[in-house]
């Protein structure tokens, strides 16, 4: 493996924001993802519906103080403690 300036850890979207600005700023940049897909807590799933179906993102943190907490619920989505 050639040299490199900085690893990032993780190809969810800080990650992957972090690898394009680091690049675009000249730095040699190598991301390793543990999954086996990049892209995090959200995606697109390709194979259930046989089309492209966005599945969003798969939790909330910080539940104590995120926002969007309150919202899901008013929404009347499943909002349950990991």
């Amino acid at each position: 493996m050639p040299p490199t300036d900085v690893i990032v850890i993780g190809a969810g979207a800080a990650g992957l924001a972090a690898t394009e600005a680091l690049v675009s700023l000249g730095k040699t940049v190598t991301c390793i993802e543990a999954g086996p897909r990049i892209g995090g807590r959200a995606f697109t799933d390709t194979e259930t519906f046989g089309i492209p179906f966005d599945r969003g993102a798969h939790w909330l943190h910080n539940g104590a103080i995120n926002a969007f907490i309150d919202k899901g619920k008013a929404l009347g989505l499943d909002v349950y403690p990991a």
